[in-house]
């Protein structure tokens, strides 16, 4: 009966969700960096030879990289697989929440974690596009009903999954099983009867082959210089405040209890189409949910619930106490990786992942641990069950919706469809520069062919790295808002661009922004040029190869000298 009401009220917006993300023109932003690597596996020619493909390709999970490149070699085009992967990894991710939400909480847990769930736009939004991160969260909802099902040896496969597909989750999951194989009596583990030999050797060796599965990515990155860490934001202003970075992936890092409240924040309100719009809108009283005094003092109430019943599964269920293991070993993990920035992976990572699921997991059974085990049968039984309800309806009918059609597919490629399709006629050998920020960025997703510099790939994690790019962006600058011909024909010659996409806008108005320490850099240019004027508008009649509402590409073969 639960699973009908389900389906009715979630159906159609799951239906139509799956309709958008096979559209392929609607992507997720991080698609242009991180799915274009694998076209080379379809189509030698246009990014064999590509230094950020390659960069990519050797910085990606093993599983992950597999997953791919053997997709592509047998046919199956990269586009469509990161279209199709998101939704059935969104199912594996439900399903695991639920079954250990059954564990701890019964039915009516299951009932209320697959509603909260399935309106819950947190999970696609960070597995759109079929990237590694999209992993994240079905590996660790699997987890989740080995730890809440003292599945040791599921546990430990968990472990090898998250090395092979999202690295992050391999550390979290492999912290956790340590303390479960460790403290297996307070766990409720029926291992106690292994030796401590034979416990040690169980971590031992699932640790020995997740680092094994880790080491040919670890390899493949050393080739591109030392990781950039975040006391060296003087020499590498692109990881510190103004680079490229959102405040929650640079330092300084907010403490794990301050991420786990801004985490934890939108998991639980459901997308769109509420359940009911009325208390929607006293909810978020026109505001977003954490400016919203009623939404802050409802999670304040769940939080105050999940503490009470908390301590109640914690007392009385040994799953609870497991599963529990997931969490602390998230704040290990983030506390260990705000340390050691980049080489643990970003902190934020270790939050993003295990607060969206264990909340919505307390929040949907912690009700139960309120009342004791006595509370089973009887009239004690039909209260228990009675108060349950209760609050599941309550809390759906405060919180609940549906998922949200284009969650994560933020991009829409098709007001410059006419512009990827010409260039994507240009021989497959071309190198296409433009400015980084703007429309370059979907040229090698969209047309297949290579780009010179994009802001989506302009990462500043390797030193190696971000030392080319750097002398691309300065070559970029100097050619962009060139006064003579000279570093036009210098981006041909010496970097081997063969085409430059001009936005016309650029030259007419202030110039584009970028991000430190480029906007300086981008200053002394123009300034450079002030009083004789930029070399591109004089070129365009020779060397203009084809226009396109404000656009101009540039065959850079054309280019006259001493014009």
């Amino acid at each position: 009966m639960g699973l009908c009401v389900l389906g009715w009220f979630h159906g159609g917006a799951l239906l139509d969700s799956l309709q958008q993300a096979h559209a392929l023109f609607r992507i997720t932003d991080d698609a242009r960096q991180q799915i274009f690597p694998f076209f080379r596996y379809i189509d030698v020619d246009p990014v064999s030879r590509d230094y950020i493909a390659d960069y990519y390709l050797a910085c990606y999970p093993l599983g992950y990289f597999g997953l791919y490149a053997s997709a592509a070699k047998m046919g199956l085009d990269p586009t469509v697989l990161s279209h199709w992967l998101p939704h059935g990894l969104l199912l594996i991710t439900i399903l695991g929440l639920a079954a250990a939400a059954l564990k701890l909480g019964g039915k009516l847990g299951a009932f209320c974690a697959l509603a909260l769930a399935l309106g819950s736009d947190v999970y696609l939004f960070r597995m759109s596009g079929g990237l590694p991160r999209s992993f994240g969260f079905p590996i660790l909802a699997v987890a989740l009903v080995g730890f809440a099902y003292a599945r040791v040896w599921w546990c430990a496969a968990c472990v090898l999954l998250g090395a092979l597909f999202y690295p992050v989750m391999a550390v979290i999951i492999g912290l956790a099983l340590a303390c479960l194989l460790l403290l297996p009596t307070r766990a409720g583990l029926g291992v106690a009867s292994w030796t401590w030999v034979q416990r040690v050797s169980v971590l031992a060796a699932t640790g020995g082959i997740a680092v094994a599965m880790l080491v040919p990515c670890t390899v493949s990155c050393s080739h591109y210089g030392a990781p950039i860490r975040p006391s060296e934001t003087a020499e590498f202003p692109e990881v510190g405040p103004g680079g490229r970075y959102s405040p929650d992936s640079r330092a300084p890092f907010k403490g794990f209890f301050e991420s786990c409240a801004r985490a934890l924040a939108p998991v639980l309100l459901g997308g769109a189409r509420p359940l009911s719009p009325e208390a929607r809108g006293w909810l978020l009283d026109g505001g977003r949910p954490l400016a919203s005094a009623h939404y802050l003092s409802l999670m304040a109430v769940l939080v105050l619930l999940v503490l009470l019943g908390g301590f109640g599964l914690l007392a009385h269920q040994p799953a609870a106490r497991r599963v529990l293991l997931l969490g602390v070993a998230a704040g290990i993990g983030y506390t260990v990786a705000r340390l050691v920035v980049p080489y643990a992976y970003l902190p934020e990572r270790y939050v993003g992942y295990a607060a969206p699921l264990l909340g919505m997991l307390a929040v949907a059974t912690s009700v139960a641990g309120i009342f004791p085990p006595s509370f089973k049968d009887g009239w004690r039984g039909q209260l228990r069950t009675t108060v349950t309800g209760g609050y599941v309806l309550a809390l759906l009918w405060l919180v609940g919706g549906r998922v949200s059609s284009n969650v994560g597919l933020n991009i829409d490629l098709r007001p410059e469809t006419p512009l990827y399709e010409r260039l994507a006629a240009l021989p497959s050998n071309v190198l296409v520069a433009g400015w980084p920020s703007g429309v370059i960025n979907d040229v090698p997703y969209a047309s297949r062919r290579r780009a010179f510099l994009t802001r989506e790939t302009h990462q500043a994690f390797h030193r190696g790295y971000i030392d080319k790019m750097r002398r691309r962006m300065r070559g970029l600058i100097e050619a962009y808002f060139a006064s003579t011909p000279d570093p036009l024909i210098r981006l041909r010659d010496e970097f081997g661009v063969t085409h430059l996409l001009v936005e016309r806008s650029h030259l007419g108005g202030d110039p584009p922004s970028y991000f430190s320490p480029y906007d300086q850099w981008i200053t002394q240019q123009v300034e450079s040029a002030r009083g004789r004027g930029y070399e591109v508008p004089r070129q365009i009649q020779t060397a203009s190869v084809y226009s396109y509402e404000g656009y101009e590409l540039l065959d850079l073969s054309r280019i006259q000298p001493g014009k």
